[in-house]
């Protein structure tokens, strides 16, 4: 009988545990592609999933000049969340194989999710205004591995509303409005990375956290998980 150690086997074990630990919210962490642009017409595009919450998203990114770099992102997933982001802004090659990337975009969610309490439904369109800053590494001759980290800071617009479902199937529906509101929210989004595999394709692991700061004390505030545990397929096509 053989007590040596194996990763496959602890693998499943650990993705289940992170599923367990995901609950239910209308915004989560967003680990879009960091791609470490280095010249002009390097096209990259990028698919991947959560382990902590079932979420799917895809990017796609290029070099517009020698300098500037452009991205579009996109993900979707439970509570009928979506989200999707346009950014551009100046990348810069530094000694040692290092790569700095600056960014400014502007992004568009939303998502709902119903629970066992009141208000029990809960609705939430937003607005992202954002930039971010993300500093990695391409080590090895054909670039085996890339590691590195981002840091988005960005401004939230939220239009919530929050419902009483069994309200709706009274003689007067809109008594099912609990609350609404428009408000701003700071976020601050911290991420890391590290990718590996051949020159082209690569595969990659992800941990994002957001944390966001409420200007106004509400009653009710819509859920947002933190934490966001992910894998991705990046693929160099020039």
């Amino acid at each position: 009988m053989s007590n040596k150690f194996s990763f496959g086997r602890l693998l499943p074990l650990i993705c289940l545990s992170l599923l367990l630990l995901s609950s239910c919210a209308v915004y989560h962490a967003q680990n879009s592609s960091i791609p470490l642009i280095a010249e002009k017409g390097e096209l990259q595009v990028e698919g991947g999933a959560s382990l902590t919450t079932v979420a799917a998203g895809g990017s796609v990114s290029y070099g517009v000049s020698n300098s500037l770099s452009a991205q579009i992102y996109g993900s979707t997933g439970a509570d009928d969340i979506s989200y999707a982001h346009v950014a551009l802004g100046p990348y810069f090659r530094l000694k040692n194989d290092w790569i700095l990337e600056l960014q400014a975009g502007y992004g568009l969610g939303k998502g709902e999710y119903s629970r066992n309490s009141i208000p029990d439904k809960v609705e939430v369109d937003y607005s992202l205004m954002f930039t971010q800053v993300n500093l990695g590494r391409k080590l090895g001759a054909n670039r085996k591995i890339e590691y590195g980290v981002g840091l988005k800071l960005g401004l939230m617009n939220a239009d919530a509303e929050y419902l009483d479902n069994s309200a709706m199937m009274s003689l007067d529906p809109s008594s099912s409005l609990i609350e609404s509101f428009d408000d701003q929210y700071a976020l601050v989004e911290p991420q890391v990375f590290v990718r590996f595999g051949k020159r082209k394709l690569r595969l990659g692991l992800k941990l994002g956290y957001s944390w966001l700061y409420e200007f106004n004390e509400r009653k009710y505030d819509f859920p947002k998980q933190g934490l966001n545990f992910g894998i991705s397929l990046n693929y160099k096509i020039r």
